[in-house]
C-alpha cells in the first residue's frame, strides 16, 4: 500500500504540531514498513524532515533566511499580520515548485492514498477517482468565527469545509472534534475516523543549561484569545500577591507582547511572567521543574501538551472544556476556566499539596500510556486499508 502526503503543511511550518503529526506517522511507517509513503515535495525548511535520519536526503533547505529566523524573539503590534504576508512571499518559488512535484505525482498515479496535508483544495481536478483523506484537528475557527476570520484566509476557511465534505475519510484527533465537524458542517458521522494524537518528546532529553525559577507553574504555547490568557494571568496574580517566590514560565507562543506586558503590570506581576524557548529539550526541561502544567484554554482539538505533561512527571491543572476532560481523564485538576475563583484554587490546591502533586504525576504516567504514535499509526493504516 502506497500513500502519497503533500507537501502543504511542510511548506507552512518549520515547526510544528501539524508538521510534527505527519512526520509522526511517516516516522511509524518506516519502521514498520506497513505503509509506503511518497512525498510531494522537494524544498522546505521543515525541522522535521530535514534532521530525520532516513528523510533528510530526500529533501533541499532553501538557501535564502526563513522569517522565522529574521523576527526570532521580537515582538511588536502588528508581527502576526507582517509574519503571514512575508511567510506567503518568501515561500511563493517554493510553494510553487513543491506544488509542481504533487501534481506530477498525482498525474502519474503510482499511489492509492493520497492524504491532504492541510486544507487548500487545488489538487481536486487531479485526484480523479482515488480516495483522498483528510485530517480535521479543531474547529477553532468555526467555533470563534466572529474573533479569527479577520486573521485566516477566508479562501482557505472555506476550502476546509469544501474538502471535508468531498472527501473519502475524515480522521478527527478527538471525539470532541468529531461532533464539532458533525455540528458545523453537518457531516455523516460515519465518515469520521477518532485517532488520537500522541506525546514526541523524550523525557531523558533535557536542557541542562536552561536557568528556569525556583518555583513556577508553567504555560505552553500560543496566547491566542481562545487560550484565555490574562484570565490566567488574572488567576495567577491572586496567588502570587500572597507568594513572592512564586512565577510563571511562558514556553513557545515567542516572547510576551508590550500589550501583554502592560497588562501584567497593571495586576502587578510583571516581573514574574518569564519567556523561556520551546524546543524539544528546554520543554522537558520546564516540565519536568514546574510546580504543574497549567491550561486555561477555551477549546482544543486534542491537547497535545497535556500528554507531554503526563509523560515528564507534572501535575496538569486544566480548564473542563472541549476535549480536555476526554483526553486527560481522572488524572489532571479541571476548573471552570471563565471563573477566577476556580482557576486560581485550582491551582493552589495543587501546588501547595506535595502529596497531591504524587498521586497526579502517576494517574499522568499511567494516563500517557494510552496514546502513542505506533498506536496512530495502526489506526491511520487501517483506516487506510478500508478505502483500498
Amino acid at each position: 500500500m502506497k500513500v502519497l502526503y503533500d507537501f502543504q503543511t511542510f511548506n507552512n511550518q518549520q515547526y510544528g504540531g501539524i508538521s510534527r503529526y505527519y512526520y509522526e506517522l511517516i516516522n511509524q511507517f518506516h519502521k514498520s514498513g506497513d505503509v509506503q509513503v511518497d512525498l510531494g515535495l522537494k524544498y522546505t525548511y521543515n525541522h522535521y524532515l530535514t534532521h530525520s535520519d532516513f528523510l533528510k536526503d530526500k529533501v533541499k533547505v532553501p538557501n535564502n533566511k526563513t522569517i522565522d529566523d529574521m523576527l526570532w524573539g521580537i515582538n511588536f503590534k502588528g508581527k502576526g499580520k507582517l509574519f503571514r504576508y512575508y511567510s506567503k512571499l518568501f515561500n511563493v518559488n517554493i510553494y510553487k515548485e513543491n506544488r509542481k512535484i504533487t501534481l506530477e505525482k498525482l498525474a502519474k498515479g503510482d499511489f492509492d492514498i493520497f492524504h491532504a496535508t492541510y486544507f487548500n483544495d487545488y489538487f481536486l481536478p487531479y485526484i480523479g477517482d482515488r480516495p483522498f483523506v483528510l485530517t480535521i484537528y479543531d474547529m477553532t475557527h468555526e467555533i470563534y468565527a466572529e474573533n479569527l476570520l479577520s486573521v485566516v484566509d477566508i479562501k482557505e476557511f472555506e476550502s476546509k469545509r469544501a474538502l471535508a465534505h468531498k472527501a473519502t475519510k475524515i480522521i478527527a484527533i478527538s471525539e470532541n472534534t468529531k461532533n464539532d465537524i458533525v455540528k458545523y458542517y453537518e457531516i455523516d458521522p460515519g465518515k469520521i475516523e477518532v485517532i488520537y494524537l500522541a506525546n514526541s518528546l523524550d523525557p531523558n532529553v533535557e536542557n541542562k543549561e536552561l536557568k528556569l525559577p525556583e518555583k513556577f507553574v508553567l504555560h505552553v504555547g500560543n496566547r491566542n484569545f481562545y487560550k484565555n490568557f490574562y484570565v490566567f494571568a488574572a488567576a495567577m496574580a491572586r496567588l502570587m500577591h500572597k507568594d513572592p517566590e512564586l512565577y510563571v514560565v511562558c514556553a513557545g507562543g515567542g516572547m510576551l507582547y508590550e500589550f501583554e506586558r502592560r497588562y501584567l503590570r497593571m495586576l502587578g506581576i510583571d516581573d514574574r511572567f518569564i519567556s523561556a524557548p520551546a524546543d524539544d529539550a528546554s520543554l522537558v526541561t520546564a516540565y519536568k521543574e514546574a510546580l504543574a502544567y497549567v491550561s486555561a484554554s477555551l477549546y482544543e482539538g486534542f491537547g497535545v501538551p497535556m500528554v507531554e505533561a503526563f509523560a515528564c512527571g507534572t501535575p496538569v491543572i486544566i480548564s473542563n472544556i472541549s476535549s480536555h476532560p476526554e483526553i486527560g481523564g481522572d488524572a489532571p485538576v479541571y476548573f471552570e476556566p471563565k471563573d477566577i475563583d476556580s482557576m486560581s484554587g485550582a491551582i493552589a490546591k495543587v501546588i501547595y499539596d506535595p502529596k497531591l502533586r504524587s498521586e497526579m504525576i502517576i494517574k499522568g504516567y499511567q494516563r500517557e500510556k494510552q496514546f502513542s504514535w505506533a498506536k496512530t499509526a495502526e489506526a491511520t493504516k487501517n483506516l487506510y486499508q478500508s478505502l483500498i
